[in-house]
C-alpha cells in the first residue's frame, strides 16, 4: 500500500533541507568587503530604467551600503561603479556628484534622480522608481 502523504513529508523536508543550504551558501559567501570594480559604466540610452551607486572602495559608508545591496547587483537591478576608475570619475563629476555613496536613477540615458546617503529606506524608494525625500 502506498503511502502518499509519507511522499509528500519527505519530498517537503528534502525541499526546506536545500532551500536552507542554499540560503546558507549566500550568506557564507557574499562579499564581506567591497570589490574594488574598475570597469567603466556605460549608460544604456536605450533601456527603460538603469541603477548605478557610484561608491569608492575605500569608504567605510560604501562598504555598508555594498554589503546591503551586493544581491542587487547580481540580479542586474543594481550596477556598481567605483569612483577610481577614471571613466567613472568623470561621470560623476559630471554629474556634481562629490561624496558617495551615490545611488542615480537613469531612465533611457537621462538622469530621473539621484540620492547621496546610505539610508536604506531612501535608496530603496529610488530603487522603486521614486524620488528620494519622497513620502
Amino acid at each position: 500500500m502506498k503511502h502518499p502523504f509519507r511522499h509528500f513529508l519527505i519530498n517537503t523536508v528534502i525541499g526546506v533541507v536545500i532551500a536552507t543550504a542554499s540560503l546558507s551558501a549566500l550568506y557564507v559567501y557574499a562579499p564581506k568587503a567591497m570589490i574594488n570594480v574598475a570597469t567603466p559604466i556605460t549608460i544604456n540610452a536605450q533601456k527603460k530604467d538603469q541603477y548605478i551607486l557610484y561608491y569608492s572602495p575605500t569608504c567605510p559608508v560604501c562598504q555598508q551600503v555594498y554589503r546591503t545591496y551586493f544581491w542587487r547587483s547580481v540580479t542586474g537591478q543594481l550596477k556598481f561603479a567605483s569612483v577610481t576608475n577614471e571613466q567613472n570619475r568623470e561621470a560623476a563629476a559630471a554629474l556634481g556628484i562629490t561624496k558617495v555613496p551615490t545611488l542615480v536613477h537613469y531612465k533611457k540615458g537621462k538622469v530621473v534622480t539621484q540620492y547621496t546617503g546610505q539610508r536604506e529606506q531612501q535608496i530603496d524608494k529610488v530603487l522603486a522608481g521614486g524620488k528620494a525625500g519622497e513620502h
